[in-house]
């Protein structure tokens, strides 16, 4: 199934559990397509999840904030930001955070991960979803960039590593975004065609905010 336009793809989704690529060039319409996503999510009362990188190395997820900056300003900088966005987005971000259905938390590369990178992605999923009750919305990006060969290589991995048990392990959707424009040449091909091999369905935004979705298993 294609939709011809990214936005009209995201409102047709409901609490089905999927895994979905958002393969843009744009990062002001990339911001659209998650904020609505999860906006609908919240509408309908589901948990509703989004993740910005931490730079402390030491654990895999912080504490999720809740206004403070945890005596890290520059990680509370980064999360008012995205309270802001979201907000200009038609998301009502203390509504939601107050009732406990919007959460956004840091997390840090599961590579860091002291028992290991696959343990550190399990570890970073169950810190997420830890005490949020499903249909879950998430929103992340496990590994932060994928500008450079090694960081493309790893981000392949957890998507293989997510995507193999997924319905065993994920209650609800998970949204992984990616700046198309930013994979090395190098690896650019063996990437995508990992990442479309490893997810339920792709969203496609390119610069001209158009773009499309489309469903990859049939369902």
């Amino acid at each position: 199934m294609t939709i011809p336009h990214p936005l009209d793809f995201i409102a047709t989704l409901d609490s089905s559990p999927m895994h979905i690529a958002l393969f843009y060039e744009d990062e002001e319409y990339a911001k659209q397509i998650e904020y609505a996503f999860l906006r609908n999510g919240l509408a309908r009362s589901q948990h509703c999840i989004y993740t910005t990188h931490g730079e402390d190395s030491s654990s895999n997820v912080d504490d999720e904030e809740e206004g403070g900056d945890g005596g890290d300003g520059s990680s509370s900088t980064v999360i008012e930001s995205i309270r802001s966005e979201m907000m200009k987005h038609g998301i009502d971000v203390s509504k939601f955070e107050k009732s406990g259905y919007l959460h956004i938390m840091k997390i840090n590369d599961p590579r860091s991960d002291p028992s290991g990178f696959e343990r550190g992605i399990e570890n970073i999923l169950n810190r997420v979803l830890q005490g949020k009750k499903p249909p879950i919305r998430l929103v992340s990006r496990f590994i932060k960039t994928v500008e450079n060969e090694n960081d493309a290589r790893a981000n392949m991995q957890v998507e293989r590593t997510l995507h193999s048990s997924f319905f065993e392990n994920f209650p609800g959707m998970f949204m992984c975004p990616y700046p198309i424009d930013k994979v090395p040449s190098q690896i650019d091909v063996e990437w995508f065609l990992n990442h479309m091999q490893h997810h339920h369905a792709a969203v496609f935004a390119p610069k001209s905010f158009e773009g499309s979705g489309l469903v990859l298993d049939g369902r």
